[in-house]
């Protein structure tokens, strides 16, 4: 059969890269300020604030996150074309006009992309493929949205609205190259240098 993903041919190996995005909520408590006199039980209300973190996140098959990009405005097909114009295609050029091209991975009902992204991403060697929508077990980076969660969530007790862009960001960091390669190959993508033993984990050859 076809060498590459599992549904997707001619994906070939060293070179493939998940992008997704994905939204991460705080909700904490804060007191109400009113003009309710000390011992009044009004001053004793607090109300449940929400702080709303938005993440564009780019993990490589085998260096780990490649580029993120945290804010706190909806993502919209201008916001990702900034992502791909000013962060990660910067990162994929090689100096003296080597190329190594890409395969840049995304789910097929993502609306994040135009026609404008494709011919740039096109322009520089690369190329976009459309994983089938809702198939997470094609999707290396449901893994690392999944760790993301448990770090913070670990975290829980010190999360603030203060720290919680950093605590995101540390999150990201904690993903592993040996963890990507191993959430890869999970989905069926040819990882070189390991080989998959069924309810064993994977081993280098």
């Amino acid at each position: 059969g076809p060498r590459g993903t599992a549904g997707i041919a001619g994906v070939p190996p060293l070179s493939v890269i998940d992008i997704d995005t994905f939204s991460i909520t705080f909700e904490h408590c804060e007191r109400r300020t009113d003009t309710a006199a000390p011992g009044d039980p009004r001053s004793d209300v607090h109300t449940r604030a929400r702080v709303k973190w938005n993440v564009i996140l780019a993990i490589d098959m085998n260096r780990g996150p490649l580029s993120f990009w945290i804010l706190r405005d909806d993502i919209t097909p201008d916001v990702f074309h900034r992502f791909n114009h000013l962060i990660l295609l910067p990162q994929l050029k090689l100096p003296y006009g080597f190329r190594f091209p890409r395969t840049i991975l995304c789910d097929a009902l993502w609306d994040h992309l135009s026609q404008d992204h494709i011919v740039e991403i096109a322009t520089a060697g690369h190329r976009i493929v459309a994983r089938p929508a809702s198939s997470p077990d094609m999707a290396p980076i449901e893994s690392a949205f999944n760790k993301i969660n448990q770090v913070l969530t670990r975290q829980r007790d010190d999360l603030s609205e203060a720290n919680l862009l950093d605590s995101i960001s540390s999150a990201i960091l904690s993903i592993t190259k040996e963890e990507c390669r191993e959430w890869f190959l999970n989905c069926h993508y040819e990882v070189p240098g390991l080989v998959r033993r069924p309810y064993m984990g994977a081993i280098a050859l």
